[in-house]
């Protein structure tokens, strides 16, 4: 189900370790394409069921896909539409709620480092929150 504070966490860390990958000013993917267009990009993050299932013509496997489906899925792309630079990670209020302290301040400060924004989501306004801020992968 992806809803322990252990997975809600990781998936958090991992968002921020990709916009490492990505912003990091020394060898970022966007540093390498500084003479072309840098990437803006959004990661969206939520928690609770979906489904993965396999669909298309079952006798060729060339013509089968994954797709995931569920509301978890639909509020994380709602999300990240959101999302852009230099905020370009964003969480639900339900991830929020329950992350960890260490991914809630800045390296265990008293500074936090999301800022709540409202979205509409079937036709509902919510809450989510977004950040700047990056891990190292290094």
């Amino acid at each position: 189900e992806g809803k322990t504070n252990k997975s809600i966490n990781l998936a958090v860390r991992s968002a921020m370790e990709i916009k490492y990958i990505i912003d990091d000013d020394k060898k970022g993917i966007n540093n390498l394409l500084k003479k072309y267009s840098k990437i803006d990009y959004g990661i969206g993050v939520d928690c609770g069921r979906i489904m993965c299932t396999k669909i298309g013509l079952g006798r060729n496997q060339n013509h089968q896909d994954l797709i995931w489906i569920g509301k978890a899925i639909n509020r994380s792309t709602v999300i990240s539409d959101n999302c852009n630079n230099p905020n370009n990670i964003g969480i639900s209020k339900n991830v929020y709620e329950n992350l960890d302290s260490l991914y809630l301040n800045d390296n265990g400060n008293e500074k936090y480092i999301w800022t709540p924004s409202e979205m509409v989501f079937c036709d509902k306004d919510e809450y989510y929150y977004t950040t700047e801020y990056s891990y190292s992968i290094y």
